[in-house]
C-alpha cells in the first residue's frame, strides 16, 4: 500500500542500546525477521530480559528471487553485529503462505491442505509447526534458498514461520473471556486473527492494495465467527499509523478500534519505547517464542 512507504524510515531506524556490548554476546539470542519485503533483527540480552538492538532494512522484492537473495545476502555480509557470537538464533520467516490445518487433518495428509488451496513452486518447501493449544498445526511454506541460506549462515538456529510466532504470542495475551480481533497490517496483506472466550477461531492473511481491502477482509473476519463491531474490539499492529487513511476509514466502522501493544514479558530500549507500540509485534514475540 502506498502509505507503507512513509513508515520506511521509522522501521529501519537502527537502535543499539548503551548496554550493548559487542564483546559479550554469549549470553544473548539474535532474533532474525524475514518479510518478502524487508528482513529485521533485534538482540535479546536473556540476563536483562531486555530487547537491547533492532535494525531493519528493506529487500528487492519486486525483481524476482535472485535479486531478492542478492540483497538479503549484501545486507548480512556488510552488517557489523549479525556475525557475533550469540548463543542462539531465532528466525521467523513470512516469505510465503501458511494455514492452519487441525491436528487430525493434518496427520492424515501432511502437507497437503496447504498445497490445494495454494499454487506452491518447486522451488517452494513446505514445512509444519505443532500449536498444541489450538489442538492444530500451521503448514507453512518458503523458498527452499531462503531457508537453507538462513539455516546455514546461522547456527545454532531454530525457524517458524512468521504467522505461528504470532498466533502463538496473541493465544497467550488474549484474555480467557477475550472476544476480539487483531489485524496485524504489513506492506500488501494483512493477517487477521479473531478470539472468542479467549480461544482463536479465525486466522487468515489477505493481500490488501487499497483500505478499502482491509475494510471488506476485517469486516469478513467478524462476521464470520459472530463478533460485533460496534462492541467487540479490533487491535491494529504492525505497518500502520494513527493518521493513515486505513486507520480513519476502519474507525468509521469499528466501535472499539484501537492500536496493540507490544508483548507482555520484554523490557524495551527507550527509543523502541518511543516508538508506536504497534510496530514490530512479530519481532518482539520472536523473542519469546517456545515454539
Amino acid at each position: 500500500m502506498p502509505e507503507a512507504d512513509a513508515l520506511s524510515g521509522h522501521l529501519a531506524e537502527r537502535i543499539i542500546d548503551d548496554a550493548f556490548d559487542r564483546q559479550n554476546t554469549a549470553g544473548s539470542t539474535l532474533c532474525l525477521l524475514l518479510r518478502p519485503y524487508r528482513m529485521a533483527y533485534a538482540v535479546l540480552d536473556e540476563g536483562r530480559n531486555k530487547i537491547t538492538v533492532q535494525h531493519s532494512v528493506y529487500l528487492n522484492a519486486a525483481e524476482g528471487l535472485e535479486a531478492y537473495m542478492k540483497d538479503l545476502r549484501g545486507f548480512v555480509a556488510q552488517d557489523d553485529l549479525l556475525h557475533l557470537p550469540f548463543r542462539q538464533t531465532r528466525i521467523a520467516v513470512g516469505t510465503g503462505p501458511a494455514l492452519l490445518v487441525p491436528a487430525a487433518l493434518h496427520a492424515a495428509a501432511p502437507g497437503e491442505h496447504l498445497a490445494r488451496q495454494h499454487a506452491l513452486r518447486n522451488s517452494q518447501r513446505i514445512w509444519h509447526h505443532p500449536l498444541p493449544a489450538l489442538d492444530a498445526v500451521l503448514e507453512a511454506s518458503a523458498e527452499a534458498e531462503v531457508l537453507d541460506y538462513l539455516l546455514g549462515g546461522f547456527q545454532p538456529a531454530h525457524c517458524l514461520h512468521a504467522d505461528a510466532v504470532v498466533i502463538d504470542r496473541l493465544q497467550q495475551e488474549v484474555p480467557a473471556e477475550g472476544r476480539m480481533g487483531f489485524a496485524h497490517v504489513e506492506r500488501e496483506t494483512v493477517l487477521l486473527c479473531c478470539f472468542d472466550r479467549g480461544r482463536l477461531c479465525f486466522m487468515n492473511r489477505f493481500a490488501i492494495q487499497a483500505k478499502e481491502d482491509f475494510l471488506y477482509y476485517s469486516q469478513l473476519a467478524f462476521r464470520q465467527v459472530g463478533l460485533d463491531p460496534a462492541a467487540d474490539p479490533l487491535l491494529i499492529l504492525g505497518e500502520a499509523v494513527e493518521d493513515s487513511g486505513l486507520y480513519a476509514l476502519a474507525d468509521r466502522y469499528f466501535k472499539a478500534l484501537r492500536f496493540g501493544r507490544r508483548p507482555k514479558g520484554l523490557r524495551y530500549n527507550r527509543s523502541i519505547r518511543e516508538m508506536p507500540t504497534q510496530f514490530n509485534y512479530t519481532l518482539y514475540s520472536l523473542a519469546l517464542c517456545a515454539l
